[in-house]
């Protein structure tokens, strides 16, 4: 995300969905069975040293570019970062555990364009 903060608001998230899918794609729907599994196993965070929940990771990544957009003057301060970023990031989990749930069966595409969609239609009064 900090590196396309020159796009605008809407194209550097959509850049990041299709970059998230794509990853996911090319993981394969066991491997991201296999991670979400580490996941939400606390003793495996213990033993590979994870002090850090990692979708709290990417949602921070999420979020500081919102912010980012925000002290650019490209989105108003009554935005609500911290929500917009927690729900971005959980709906793109639940796509993952989705995709995992269908053995890869669903178009991550379409989901894409939906989630754009729906972004743009929650920062649309926030934008300027």
């Amino acid at each position: 995300l900090k590196e396309h903060m020159d796009l605008p608001l809407i194209y550097n998230l959509s850049h990041y969905l299709t970059s998230w899918f794509k990853e996911v794609k090319q993981s394969g729907s066991y491997y991201i069975a296999h991670w979400l599994g580490h996941a939400a196993d606390r003793e495996y965070h213990e033993r590979v040293n994870q002090k850090q929940d990692v979708s709290m990771i990417h949602i921070g990544a999420v979020r500081e570019c919102l912010e980012g957009y925000g002290a650019k003057g490209e989105l108003s301060p009554e935005a609500r970062t911290n929500e917009l970023s927690e729900m971005i990031v959980t709906v793109l989990y639940g796509i993952d555990v989705r995709f995992c749930m269908t053995n890869g069966e669903i178009d991550l595409d379409a989901w894409v364009e939906l989630l754009v969609n729906q972004i743009k239609t929650t920062l649309g009064p926030y934008m300027k």
